[in-house]
């Protein structure tokens, strides 16, 4: 009997040195991601704390020198409109050739209509130029550029339901 006694006090000691710690989550009924543990609260990714690469023009000084290297892209949803991740410089004309173009019509049975390529200056919201590209693919140039300027390009297309994809490359 004393043993039976020993053991269940034994038991009831140890139970109580055990620290039990509640995890208390935010609000995730939107199904967001959860990234990160702590103050025993979960920390949620939502759509509000990061933006997709490509939804405004490139910031800041990052660029590629097209006189040293091409830059090739690939997207993989066009939607409305589409930036390129980074600046260009270096040369006085830009080459933009766009390949494998798809369109999912998405239910429309409307016509696709060809992608709109847009040269940016830097810090402007302004098109230099707007070039279109046939569905069957193509080159297109802008030329007469300072190489010292830094530039970006958009994607557009109309505002319709259809996604686009494709890739190419910028030289």
């Amino acid at each position: 009997m004393k043993k039976k006694i020993m053991v269940v006090f034994s038991s009831v000691l140890l139970l109580s040195n055990i620290a039990i710690t509640p995890i208390y989550a935010k609000d995730n009924s939107n199904n967001e991601i959860i990234t990160e543990i702590t103050n025993n609260e979960i920390d949620i990714l939502s759509e509000d704390n990061f933006e997709d690469r490509g939804a405004k023009p490139p910031k800041g000084t990052s660029y590629v020198d097209l006189s040293i290297s091409d830059y090739t892209f690939n997207v993989s949803e066009l939607i409305v409109n589409v930036y390129t991740n980074s600046l260009f410089k270096g040369v006085n004309e830009i080459n933009v050739n766009v390949n494998r173009i798809n369109v999912d019509k998405n239910g429309m049975e409307n016509k696709s209509n060809p992608i709109k390529v847009s040269l940016y200056k830097k810090g402007s919201n302004k098109a230099i130029s707007t070039e279109k590209v046939e569905l069957e693919g193509g080159k297109i140039s802008f030329k007469d550029l300072n190489e010292n300027t830094y530039y970006y390009i958009e994607f557009s297309k109309g505002t319709d339901t259809q996604i686009y994809s494709f890739d190419g490359t910028i030289s």
